[in-house]
C-alpha cells in the first residue's frame, strides 16, 4: 500500500520582519538574492539587477537570473570597465561612483545598523536599494515587504503602520504626501473642517489608495474651536470637546483639568506552557569565549542539542523561528553570560532587542517581532545551580562536574572508557 501526501499551499497571517539574515534572504519576495563570486562583483551584481527590475526588462531579469549564463557577471564587468573602478569588493565611495556614472540614487540598507540606512546618495529621478549583510550585496525589491510594514517613507527612511500616525518634516501636513504643492487655490473640506492646500491637496485628501478601505477624510477631522486634529477612532466628531486630552492612563478623551482617574487593573497573565529552557558551554582556548555546546529542552521533556563551534548560530536559528512565537526562553545565570551571546547573534542579524538592563548586564531581552522573551531563572532563584538541590532538600540530585579547561578544539572527540 503506497501513500501520496499533497500539502496544499497554505497562507495565515501577515509577512513578518528579518529574523535571520541567511534564511530570509531566501524565503522572502522582497528580497533578490545575488550569487557570489571569487571577484566580490556582488556590488555591481546587485546594482544591474536592481536597474533591470526597476525598468521592467524581463527579457535581462530572466538572462541574468540564469545561473548557467554569465549575463549578470559581464554586465557588472562593464559597469566596473564604465566607471573606472578596478573589479573587486566595493566600498561606499565606488557606489557613489556608480550612482554618478549611472544617474541614480542608491540607498544602503546594512545589518550592521540594524537594518537601518548606511549610506544615501543624493536624491534622483530613480532609486534602488540594496542591501549589505556579511560584506555581501543584495537587492531589496519592495521596501515594505523587507520591514513588513503597510507603508515606507523615503524621505525620512522609516517603515510605519497608519497614515495618520507618521509626521514626516517633508510631507504635506493634510495629505501627507512629499510630492504635495502649495501652489494654488485652498479648499476646505467639509465633512472634516481641514483646510487643503490646492484642488490637487484636495482631491489626494478625499481619495482612497491601494488597498485602503478609509481616506485620510475619513480617518481625521479638525475642530473649527480649538484646531485640534483627532483621529476619529480615538474620539468621534459629535463627542468631541474643546480642551479635551487623551489621558494616558484610561485612554479617553476627557477635560485633564476636571479629570479625576485610576490606574486601571492589569490583568493577569494566562498560564502557559510554552517554555523552552537552555544551557550554553563556551571553549576559552583562544582567549574568547565561543560556544560549542548548547542544549534546549520543553517543558514536556523535548531536547535539541548543538553540538560543535557553530552551535550558537545553530541554536538561534532554531529558536528564533515562527514556531516559537510568544515562547519565554529560560536559563540560569542568563543576564551575566548565555544573553550576552544571543543578543550579539540578533545584532548581527539586524534586529534591535527589547532589553531590560542591571548595569552591564540584561534581566530580559525580547525579540521585537517574534514576541519571544528571554529572562533569567536567577532573578527568581538566586543561588548558583550547585546550592539549589539544599535549598529544596534534594538528596537525589546534584550539579555535576564540567572541565571547563578541558573544552578545547583538540578535545571535540576524545573519547575514554570509564571502568567501574
Amino acid at each position: 500500500m503506497e501513500i501520496t501526501t499533497i500539502r496544499q499551499p497554505v497562507g495565515a497571517g501577515r509577512i513578518r520582519k528579518v529574523v535571520n539574515v541567511e534564511c530570509d534572504r531566501l524565503n522572502k519576495r522582497s528580497i533578490l538574492c545575488i550569487p557570489t563570486d571569487s571577484l566580490g562583483l556582488c556590488c555591481a551584481k546587485a546594482v544591474v539587477f536592481a536597474i533591470a527590475h526597476l525598468d521592467g526588462d524581463r527579457r535581462s531579469i530572466n538572462a541574468m537570473k540564469d545561473r548557467r549564463r554569465p549575463a549578470l557577471e559581464t554586465r557588472a564587468r562593464e559597469l566596473h570597465k564604465k566607471a573606472g573602478i578596478p573589479l573587486g569588493p566595493c566600498t561606499f565611495a565606488e557606489v557613489a561612483r556608480f550612482e554618478k556614472v549611472l544617474d541614480i540614487q542608491i540607498v544602503v540598507i546594512s545589518t550592521e545598523e540594524r537594518n537601518g540606512v548606511a549610506y544615501r546618495g543624493r536624491d534622483r529621478s530613480r532609486r534602488i536599494n540594496l542591501w549589505l549583510h556579511n560584506g555581501h550585496y543584495d537587492v531589496i525589491k519592495s521596501l515594505k515587504g523587507f520591514f513588513a510594514s503597510n507603508h515606507y517613507c523615503e524621505r525620512c527612511e522609516k517603515p510605519f503602520e497608519n497614515l495618520e500616525n507618521h509626521r514626516c518634516p517633508m510631507a504635506c501636513h493634510i495629505c501627507l504626501r512629499v510630492c504635495c504643492s502649495a501652489k494654488g487655490v485652498p479648499k476646505r473640506c467639509f465633512d472634516c473642517d481641514r483646510l487643503c492646500q490646492s484642488l490637487e491637496c484636495y482631491a489626494a485628501y478625499k481619495a482612497l489608495t491601494g488597498n485602503q478601505e478609509l481616506s485620510i477624510c475619513n480617518r481625521m477631522y479638525q475642530c473649527r474651536k480649538c484646531c485640534s486634529v483627532i483621529r476619529r477612532r480615538d474620539c468621534p466628531k459629535e463627542l468631541h470637546v474643546c480642551g479635551s486630552r487623551k489621558c494616558p492612563s484610561c485612554q479617553k478623551f476627557v477635560v485633564l483639568e476636571e479629570h479625576l482617574c485610576c490606574l486601571p487593573r492589569v490583568s493577569p497573565k494566562k498560564s502557559s506552557s510554552d517554555i523552552i529552557f537552555f544551557d550554553l558551554e563556551t571553549g576559552q582556548s583562544s582567549g574568547e569565549h565561543v560556544v560549542n555546546f548548547a542544549v534546549a529542552q520543553y517543558s514536556d521533556g523535548r531536547e535539541m542539542v548543538f553540538r560543535g563551534y557553530s552551535a550558537c548560530k545553530e541554536f538561534c536559528t532554531w529558536l528564533f523561528s515562527p514556531k516559537h512565537k510568544g515562547h519565554t526562553v529560560i536559563a540560569h545565570n542568563m543576564k551575566g553570560f548565555d544573553g550576552q551571546f544571543i543578543v550579539g547573534w540578533m545584532l548581527e542579524q539586524g534586529t534591535s532587542p527589547s532589553v531590560i538592563p542591571i548595569g552591564s548586564k540584561l534581566m530580559s531581552i525580547r525579540h521585537p517581532s517574534l514576541g519571544i522573551t528571554i529572562i533569567d531563572s536567577m532573578s527568581f532563584l538566586q543561588m548558583s545551580l550547585s546550592k539549589l538541590p539544599n535549598c529544596f532538600g534534594l538528596s537525589e540530585l546534584k550539579k555535576g562536574y564540567f572541565p571547563h579547561l578541558f573544552n578545547v578544539r583538540e578535545n571535540q572527540n576524545y573519547a575514554i572508557l570509564l571502568c567501574r
